[in-house]
């Protein structure tokens, strides 16, 4: 079992596993396309500008397809650390192919930017950054600051835990049940709370999924040094947050 603190190791990932990405999703996740969706919403631009965009966590490309939807003359680079997981997402974005690159990167590592000499307007991701390792977290948003434009944004949504350990353990109960009659609903199986012990923990432990709280994130742009920070949205364990240069 892999430490949360460590962070998450993409090269655990099985093809299988990216295969079913968008399943798994469906199930684990409320509110997924409500997140998306309010992710693009939000980004303050015009959307005849031609922007520089970099996704970290490309995962399949439903965030990369939503924000090309909206600036189609956007230039577009992409970060996973999954090969298969980056495959997948160009075979869905190939009616961008002339305007998106994707690079396999950890950015766990320290290097992970190197040979990456542009500024972006905005740095995006979603669902991704709750792999970050604790002792990667700071630089990490430092990095992110760096390599944004005069008043650009970074906007992105994570799994979060709460600033309290008891409002956690409701979030916890509410979740189970909620993954209950999604199993129920999607598969047609039952499951209880064993069986999500079995296949969500180990899942989870294995790919080091690390949250950290809404008040951590605000205090990691912050340090950054973005001059505005906002907590935009949340359900639950899932969050948005935003920052501008």
């Amino acid at each position: 079992m892999r430490k949360p603190s460590l962070g998450g190791n993409p090269k655990v990932w099985s093809n299988e596993e990216v295969t079913q990405y968008d399943m798994m999703q469906s199930i684990v996740i409320p509110k997924k396309d409500e997140m998306l969706d309010i992710i693009t919403s939000m980004i303050p631009f015009d959307e005849n500008k031609a922007l520089k965009v970099m996704e970290i966590g490309v995962g399949l490309g439903a965030l990369t397809e939503r924000i090309f939807n909206r600036f189609p003359e956007s230039d577009f680079l992409g970060i996973d650390g999954s090969a298969q997981m980056i495959a997948n997402a160009q075979e869905r974005l190939k009616k961008f192919s002339g305007k998106i690159k994707i690079l396999e990167r950890n950015f766990n590592k320290p290097l992970w930017l190197n040979g990456v000499n542009d500024k972006f307007d905005l740095v995006c991701s979603s669902l991704t950054l709750h792999y970050l390792s604790t002792r990667r977290r700071r630089e990490f948003f430092k990095e992110i600051f760096k390599v944004l434009k005069k008043k650009g944004t970074f906007i992105y949504s994570c799994a979060v835990k709460a600033n309290s350990p008891s409002i956690q353990k409701i979030f916890v109960k509410i979740h189970r049940k909620y993954l209950r009659d999604q199993i129920l609903k999607v598969m047609g199986k039952k499951f209880t709370d064993e069986d999500l012990d079995r296949v969500f923990k180990k899942r989870r432990d294995k790919m080091g999924i690390n949250p950290a709280t809404t008040v951590d994130h605000l205090d990691l742009l912050k340090k950054a040094g973005f001059s505005k920070v906002e907590f935009i949205w949340k359900h639950r364990h899932y969050a948005i947050f935003m920052g501008v240069k």
